[in-house]
């Protein structure tokens, strides 16, 4: 990294996967800390994850209980992140995306009709690579 920049000296045919590869070793640490420091907060145990290459969601809950978070949310600012961390976790009590559902949200995330804002407003952003 130099600043905001990422340096890469890699041939242009292996340029994206090199890069790809060192986003998604940033991203499987930093994830891993916030999903930590988040259970920790709610006094829950860190639940089984892993990181997605999805193109059109943040996260997601499988059917035997991991979640899943886009190494792109590493693009993304820390309270983006808790955001859907706390999306995903919520999904453990709801299923759904009821109102109940979003009750659960607002209480592990006060914040999160702003940071969902943010999300969608950015995407293309966080999207691009």
């Amino acid at each position: 990294r130099e600043g905001d920049g990422l340096v890469c000296d890699a041939p242009g045919n292996h340029l994206r996967p090199t890069v790809v590869a060192w986003y998604r070793a940033q991203a499987r640490a930093y994830l891993a800390d916030r999903l930590a420091r988040i259970c920790d907060r709610l006094r829950q145990a860190v639940p089984a994850w892993r990181l997605s290459d999805a193109r059109t969601r943040w996260g997601s809950l499988s059917a035997k209980g991991v979640v899943s978070l886009n190494w792109r949310l590493i693009k993304a600012g820390p309270e983006e992140a808790d955001y859907v961390i706390c999306h995903e976790l919520a999904h453990f009590r709801r299923r759904d995306h009821s109102p109940a559902f979003w009750r659960e949200v607002a209480d592990l995330c006060p914040e999160f009709r702003s940071m969902r804002l943010r999300l969608r407003m950015n995407a293309p952003r966080y999207m691009a690579f």
